[in-house]
């Protein structure tokens, strides 16, 4: 394994694919690009939908039934169980936004969660997206949007730490997630932290994410055994794309992350996902997931933590426009299936629900 990938000419040119957007609002336009629950990005051939910075692996795609926790080190996302769904179901899913205060207009993160039955073992998969204005996956010379090292302040008198550029141990230093799992009753059944990614030699990379064990994840309130899988962005990156030579430099992009041709699937999006098991929140059943902060060290911004609540997702009334969330009843929020012939169908307790 090599230090950094060779990057080659400084000025290459990245191969666009004419991307079309349909989005009416700054608002929707940005919530697309980081969770790839609302708005569809197409190119023009017509190919899947995607997040922008999510790479040409799937990862940007909403998240899926019948995904398990043994796809953790698999490129981009996993894929579903094969015979999916046969006797399996989906109980109930969801897509939730979480708002900072000083930014009303774009969520500083999403999460995803469902609920589901797959060979009679029920649990939860949730994943969760940050805003990569915040923090993304890009660092070192490739760094996009983290400042200049060079950088002064713009007031002579300016105390704020000013943002000097962004490196790789920066991520495998300190970066989690904390989630807080709570019953339909409303009580906390698990409370965690999420490791991003450490060094870890049980890993083909010598990365990865540690998970709810050791570094910088932990159980804080419940029993680690519920947790059934973890995995992050930079974990697929490295040991499911197979990108591990990116250990000073990212990928070279632009502030659109169009794909490098060199790492065509690396994945600029922090991503955390976790598989749980359904059991701990019987008898009233799994209730919600929910982040009370978003934190990166450093972020993009003067602050490195921002106190969020919880809040709906940007719609948009454009017809290639899908707000993928669901009602706690199950019940599609999105009224007419907007995709046509792009969606998926599954024989679940969701009635022509698109996946």
């Amino acid at each position: 394994m090599s230090d950094s990938h060779p990057q080659g000419d400084t000025d290459m040119k990245f191969h666009q694919s004419g991307m079309v957007l349909a989005a009416t609002s700054l608002c929707a336009f940005v919530f697309a690009c980081f969770t790839g629950c609302a708005v569809r990005l197409t190119d023009n051939e017509g190919d899947s939908p995607s997040a922008l910075g999510a790479g040409t692996a799937g990862a940007g795609a909403p998240l899926a039934p019948g995904v398990s926790p043994e796809t953790s080190e698999e490129c981009g996302t996993g894929t579903p169980k094969a015979g999916y769904p046969g006797s399996s179901k989906v109980i109930e899913s969801a897509t939730d936004c979480f708002w900072g205060e000083e930014n009303k207009e774009i969520p500083a993160a999403a999460i995803e969660q469902i609920v589901e039955i797959v060979d009679d073992v029920e649990w939860i998969h949730i994943r969760l997206t940050l805003d990569p204005r915040f923090v993304d996956n890009s660092y070192g010379a490739n760094a996009i949007g983290w400042g200049d090292d060079d950088a002064e302040a713009s007031e002579p008198d300016d105390k704020k730490k000013k943002k000097t550029g962004h490196t790789f141990d920066k991520l495998v230093g300190s970066d989690h997630a904390e989630m807080i799992l709570k019953d339909k009753a409303g009580s906390v059944v698990l409370h965690f932290k999420l490791d991003y990614i450490s060094e870890n030699s049980d890993f083909p990379s010598g990365y990865g994410t540690n998970g709810v064990s050791d570094k910088d994840g932990g159980m804080i309130e419940g029993d680690e055994k519920w947790i059934l899988g973890a995995s992050t962005s930079l974990h697929r990156n490295f040991n499911g794309c197979g990108l591990d030579e990116y250990t000073v430099d990212s990928p070279a992009t632009d502030e659109s992350y169009t794909p490098n041709p060199d790492a065509p699937e690396w994945d600029f999006r922090v991503v955390y996902e976790v598989w749980v098991d359904a059991t701990p929140f019987a008898p009233s059943g799994f209730g919600d997931a929910i982040i009370e902060y978003v934190h990166a060290s450093p972020s993009k911004i003067d602050n490195n933590t921002i106190e969020v609540t919880k809040g709906e997702c940007p719609e948009s009334d454009e017809p290639d426009v899908n707000y993928w969330g669901d009602d706690d009843t199950g019940d599609d929020d999105t009224g007419d299936d907007d995709c046509g012939s792009d969606c998926t169908y599954v024989d679940t307790d969701l009635e022509d629900t698109p996946v």
